[in-house]
């Protein structure tokens, strides 16, 4: 999946991410190739910088949240019946 993301095609946030990772890898003796590779896949996994259209693209729904008792109607809890009753 990375092999057609280079670096330069990252944000300023994700490349700075990239090489955070890759010297990490660095320091447990992973080769330079490999490291840019693994860092680039990693950042892209967790960013999907690789994919276009943001948030809510065309054809993905925005879901709505629900609260609950938003369409209770009537008194609370029998209180018109408590009224004649004294």
């Amino acid at each position: 999946m990375a092999k057609d993301i280079s670096p330069n095609k990252l944000n300023q946030r994700d490349r700075r991410r990239m090489e955070n990772i890759r010297d990490r890898l660095r320091s447990q003796n992973v080769g330079e190739d490999e490291a840019t590779r693994l860092a680039i896949e990693q950042v892209v996994e967790e960013s999907h910088s690789g994919k276009g259209g943001g948030g809510h693209a065309a054809g993905e729904p925005q879901k709505h949240v629900q609260h609950g008792g938003a369409t209770r109607t009537g008194t609370r809890s029998g209180e018109s019946k408590r009224k004649g009753t004294t």
